[in-house]
């Protein structure tokens, strides 16, 4: 971010805008009524990145003064002193409250943003198996990323262009904005999270705002009345595009350009007007000129709370930590950002300063990387439960697929657990969870030979696929999950050796469009739901609902017509908690070890309700059977018991852990035994 100067005027109004910009993405984060679309503050920074700094490299150039030195030598000031500030401070909070495995990843986070590459770090990390990644208090400076990506190609780029000749550089620009402006609206759909993480697909805004900055002396000649019309309008735009917006399929998208117009037309225009008296009034000024800090400072401030158990649920609260980050912003601004950013070589003490803080982060994410965390922060019996967060099946890592791997997949290849067996083969397909009980279910079974389909978030139903809820946007490569469910029914109905098709999901992860509430302090919120390919993903519920009956009810007839046996298993209590990181996070503050963890039964079986109507209405008929095990890991009077005072019973939200899966898997065996005696002869 730079001064807000244009031509070498302070344009006081570019603060007000920054203000706004500010303002919502933290009112977004902090989850304040009224700011739908508050995420839309980051593009509008982008604008205003664009205008300043390309507008600087395009005029230096022009004038001859252009220098690669000076200008990545005043990014680095910009940039690094307030946010190597906000890591430092970080530190002590985050070795105080985050367990090992999400203070090693902060620490990979430190290194990436300091490299400005934690845009790539992000998209990379955040993914099924990882959630830790969204709690992580530098996920927000993937803009920075973006921001300093493109600032390390468009000098050089600059450059070339200027080879073609003065006039060349409007066209060749805007061609690039709108190649890139393409890019986005062809794959955001579909690509969400890479759209809304990489360069590509927001390189379009950082140069809406770049050819704003060409576009200047012509916009001055505009009659004044005209000039105000205009920013008036854009004022009203950004505003819409930060508060108003629906959720949408992908973003950036069509809707993106409201804000993106609106605050090319402030940067154009509101040098004069109610729009420039408006932005330009100290409240939006001061805020601003901090805006920065108040950037770096409050997602580390939301998140830490969150993680220490602490996360601000109330109005009030949320507004004192609005008011506690623009105090914070204050301090760093006048503190940190003005002493590096003065005219002038650097004073050796600052530069040195800043070298130590490099290199001391970076020596503390070395370290976090080789220790995996620090783990010798918390007591033995902490560390011990910790231990099943990664109670995965010894098959999981070979059998477990990601949805890219879905698109290669070859059913003949699949895991095929006790191939010498002579009984019935069996096929056991659904989502991740099947790949976490399945090693323990063919131990338990060991006369039947077991085919192993499980792909993370795809439910057994052709024809479905999954949306974000926060978005409305499929989830990503979910077009994956419809192609593989396809293609594994084909098989099974071509292989007559196939006698038994289990299936096995997280069925209440694709019905319910609501947030679980345990009745036991703690709700966990829905992050997607399944619809149908054949219809609108925005159709009612009961609709949705309806399509994925009919689908999986088709698919039930269709096996078995070919004439599989079916097994169907009901939806199981999930975990709610992180209960590994929750339990060791007991254990760390209190010095106990809980003597159990659970909820009443009566949440689990409310939530479910819908998920078990859906399977009533699609397995029907002689061939079928369903199977409720809920009772394995619930009770009336102990509820549905998570930690069992021994271990977890989930690694994580919702995945049983070993100890969980050797609960269900015996009545699971016994069930698929009985179908296989009664096909022998």
């Amino acid at each position: 971010m730079a001064q807000s100067r244009s031509g070498g005027a302070y344009r006081p109004e570019i603060d007000g805008l920054r203000a706004i910009a500010v303002l919502s993405v933290i009112a977004y984060h902090l989850g304040l009524p009224g700011v739908r679309s508050g995420y839309a503050g980051v593009d509008v920074f982008f604008v205003i990145s664009g205008f300043l700094i390309g507008g600087i490299v395009l005029r230096e150039r022009a004038e001859g003064t252009f220098t690669y030195r000076r200008f990545y030598a005043r990014r680095v000031r910009r940039i690094l002193p307030a946010l190597c500030a906000t890591m430092l401070v970080i530190l002590p909070f985050a070795w105080a409250v985050m367990t090992p495995h999400q203070l090693r990843y902060y620490g990979g986070a430190v290194v990436s943003t300091l490299a400005f590459l934690s845009n790539v770090w992000f998209y990379n990390l955040i993914d099924y198996f990882n959630p830790d990644a969204l709690l992580d208090p530098l996920l927000h400076t993937w803009s920075l990323g973006v921001e300093e990506q493109f600032y390390l190609l468009f000098p050089p780029l600059v450059a070339l262009v200027a080879r073609l000749g003065r006039r060349a550089m409007g066209p060749v620009l805007a061609g690039l904005a709108l190649a890139s402006l393409a890019v986005t609206l062809a794959t955001s759909g579909m690509r969400p999270t890479l759209s809304f993480y990489m360069l590509h697909s927001r390189m379009w805004e950082l140069l809406g705002g770049v050819l704003a900055a060409m576009a200047l002396p012509r916009a001055a000649r505009l009659p004044r009345a005209w000039a105000g019309i205009l920013a008036a309008s854009g004022l009203i735009l950004t505003l819409a595009g930060v508060l108003a917006l629906p959720a949408p399929r992908g973003w950036p998208g069509p809707l993106t350009l409201i804000p993106v117009i609106g605050a090319v037309l402030i940067v154009l225009f509101a040098s004069s007007g109610p729009a420039r008296w408006i932005l330009a009034s100290p409240p939006f000024r001061s805020v601003g000129l901090i805006s920065y800090s108040a950037y770096l400072i409050h997602h580390p401030l939301i998140v830490l709370l969150a993680i220490s158990g602490h996360e601000v649920t109330t109005i009030p609260g949320k507004l004192a930590i609005l008011v506690i980050t623009l105090a914070l912003a204050g301090l760093s601004w006048a503190m940190i950002e003005q002493p590096f950013r003065r005219h002038g070589p650097l004073p050796l003490a600052l530069r040195r300063s800043l070298v130590a803080a490099v290199a001391g982060l970076a020596v503390f994410a070395l370290g976090g990387h080789l220790t995996k965390g620090y783990p010798f922060r918390l007591p033995q019996a902490a560390r011990a439960v910790l231990a099943y967060a990664d109670s995965r099946s010894p098959t999981h890592a070979r059998c477990a697929l990601g949805r890219a791997e879905a698109l290669q997949i070859d059913p003949d290849r699949a895991c095929l657990h006790n191939p010498d067996a002579r009984g019935p083969a069996v096929v056991i397909w659904g989502d991740s969870h099947v790949s976490v009980l399945t090693d323990q279910l063919a131990r338990a079974l060991p006369e039947l030979p077991i085919r192993e389909f499980s792909l993370g978030g795809c439910p057994p139903i052709p024809d479905a696929l999954n949306i974000l809820q926060q978005t409305n946007a499929p989830v990503r490569m979910s077009e994956a999950c419809a192609w593989y469910n396809k293609t594994l029914r084909d098989w099974i109905l071509a292989h007559d050796e196939v006698k038994i098709v289990v299936l096995y999901a997280y069925w209440t992860n694709y019905t319910e469009r609501r947030a679980f509430d345990t009745r036991a302090g703690l709700v966990l919120a829905d992050k997607l739901y399944a619809v149908p390919t054949d219809a609108p993903p925005d159709q009612d519920d009961a609709a949705r609902l309806a399509g994925l009956t009919a689908h999986l009810a088709r698919l039930v007839n269709d096996l078995r017509a070919a004439g599989k046996q079916v097994l169907v298993v009901d939806p199981l209590p999930i975990g709610a908690w992180d209960v590994p990181q929750d339990v060791a996070r007991i254990i760390w503050s209190t010095g106990t070890v809980p003597q159990h963890l659970s909820y009443p039964r009566s949440a689990f079986d409310d939530y479910a309700a819908t998920a078990r109507a859906m399977l009533a209405a699609a397995v029907t008929g002689p061939g079928t059977q369903r199977l409720d095990l809920s009772d394995r890991l619930c009770s009336q009077a102990e509820g549905c018991l998570v930690f069992d005072g021994a271990a977890p019973l989930f690694f994580d939200t919702n995945h049983l852990s070993q100890p969980g899966v050797a609960r269900i898997v015996p009545g699971l065996a016994l069930a698929i035994r009985a179908i296989a005696g009664r096909l022998s002869p």
